[in-house]
């Protein structure tokens, strides 16, 4: 059995337009009118029209995700069940949050930053590699909820294609940890808002594949929409069921990093 989680970042929001300020955690901040319009017109993308989706769909509970899930699944005609995860919620920044940046982003942090990469932590807040563990830890509780479907005498459904709305930060951190890359890549992985990565999941040998990565489908000045070409990347990463998953996937930048 394969599984097939399609990431999506959420729309354009108001957060989204102050890039001085850190606001992650900006957790009532609305889209904006082209955010709503390009979330509508990705729920009418035919790519995602045709699929027969997972009856279960995970969501960060952040205004900005939930109102691009609602107009995505309005326009699918989804009838299934939206699962709230807090464990999908953006990076925290601590007490860096709503700050701005030219005030925090001093020479001494931008060298600890550069020192420490995905592991470097905001006071009070937490790191790329921790926020990426926590949202693993959800993809992780939705398999082993498939797996059990899948075992059932009368499973209710043949679909394996899981939609999961989130945060930039989130999705990134997970092709970053997956495919593996080096830490210091990370910053070089994009994601766009309202764009689709995908990761698949091995059932059977416990195995992870990162597929396309930052699927856009861009609202152009004729308000018609072009499928920009993804970046393809094939790699597995392989999941020791007898291991502590924490252990596997949170190392620091003195430790042996995946």
């Amino acid at each position: 059995m394969t599984l097939r989680f399609l990431l999506i970042r959420h729309g354009q929001s108001v957060a989204n337009l102050e890039p001085r300020k850190l606001q992650s955690l900006a957790f009532h901040s609305p889209l904006t009118e082209l955010g709503r319009l390009s979330s509508q017109q990705l729920g009418r993308e035919p790519q995602l029209k045709n699929l027969d989706l997972f009856p279960l769909t995970l969501c960060s509970p952040s205004r900005r995700t939930k109102e691009t899930a609602y107009h995505v699944l309005k326009e699918l005609g989804y009838k299934g069940k939206v699962v709230l995860d807090e464990q999908l919620l953006e990076q925290n920044w601590g007490d860096y949050e709503e700050k701005d940046i030219a005030e925090i982003w001093t020479t001494e942090t931008k060298k600890q930053i550069q020192k420490d990469h995905i592991f470097w932590k905001p006071p009070n807040g937490e790191s790329v590699r921790e926020t990426t563990v926590r949202a693993f830890k959800a993809l992780q509780s939705m398999c082993s909820t498939c797996a059990f479907w899948e075992g059932k005498e009368h499973r209710e459904t043949t679909s394996d294609v899981i939609l999961v709305f989130t945060h930039s930060i989130v999705i990134r951190g997970l092709v970053q940890l997956l495919m593996p890359l080096d830490p210091k890549q990370f910053d070089e992985i994009p994601c766009s808002n309202n764009s689709i990565t995908e990761l698949i999941y091995n059932v059977k040998s416990s195995t992870w594949q990162v597929g396309p990565v930052n699927q856009r489908y861009m609202l152009g000045l004729t308000m018609s929409w072009k499928l920009q070409r993804p970046l393809i990347v094939d790699s597995i990463f392989t999941v020791d069921k007898k291991e502590n998953q924490n252990e596997i996937i949170d190392q620091g930048p003195d430790k042996q990093s995946m």
